[in-house]
C-alpha cells in the first residue's frame, strides 16, 4: 500500500507511451488469498492495471524475491526483471521510482517509440 501512489501514478502518466504495469499479489495474510478481497482492494485504491493473485508464490520464487513490496522493471528484450531497488540503491521507494521516471523509464519508453 505504501508504494501504490507511485505505481498508479506511473500507470496514469506512461500508459499511453507503452508502459504496461502488471501487479502480482503474493498474500501475506489468509484474507488476502481471496480473489474478491483483492478485487475490492484494487477498486478502493483505484488500480486500473491487471493484478495476478499468486497464492502459491510461484512468481515470488521465480524472481527470488525476498521482501514486500518488490518492484521489477522489465523490457521486451530481457526475460527477467531488474529489481527497482538495484537500479536506485539507497533511495527510498518513492525516490527510486522518481529516479527511474526521470532516467531509465523515460529513456526506455523513448527508445520504444523509435523502434
Amino acid at each position: 500500500v505504501r508504494t501504490l501512489p507511485h505505481v498508479t501514478a506511473w500507470d496514469k502518466k506512461y500508459r499511453d507511451d507503452g508502459l504496461v504495469i502488471v501487479g502480482v499479489h503474493a498474500p501475506e495474510f489468509p484474507f488476502e488469498r481471496k480473489l474478491a478481497n483483492v478485487r475490492a482492494a484494487m477498486e478502493a485504491h483505484g488500480i486500473k492495471y491487471p493484478v495476478a493473485l499468486d497464492n502459491d508464490f510461484a512468481t515470488w520464487l521465480a524472481y527470488q524475491n525476498k521482501y514486500w513490496p518488490a518492484h521489477y522493471l522489465i523490457d521486451r528484450l530481457r526475460p527477467l526483471g531488474v529489481p527497482v531497488s538495484r537500479l536506485a540503491q539507497g533511495v527510498p521507494m518513492g525516490g527510486a521510482l522518481d529516479v527511474l521516471d526521470e532516467g531509465t523509464l523515460a529513456a526506455a519508453l523513448k527508445a520504444r517509440r523509435t523502434v
